[in-house]
């Protein structure tokens, strides 16, 4: 079976950062997780939302 690597989106709804995540949560996934939550903090939102629609365990 493949690996799918995660990749996160974040996008803006009105007071909210969305990180949408699609592939799989592993032990390689820190470094994008982190990459999305900085892109998102510097957005200046109150709240961070992390979407899991699209993610393999």
């Amino acid at each position: 079976m493949a690996v799918r690597h995660l990749s996160v989106e974040v996008r803006l709804e009105p007071g909210i950062a969305v990180l949408d995540l699609m592939g799989e949560i592993n032990g390689f996934a820190e470094e994008a997780l982190n990459a999305a939550y900085a892109e998102a903090e510097a957005k200046e939102t109150n709240t961070i939302l992390l979407n899991f629609e699209g993610v393999d365990y």
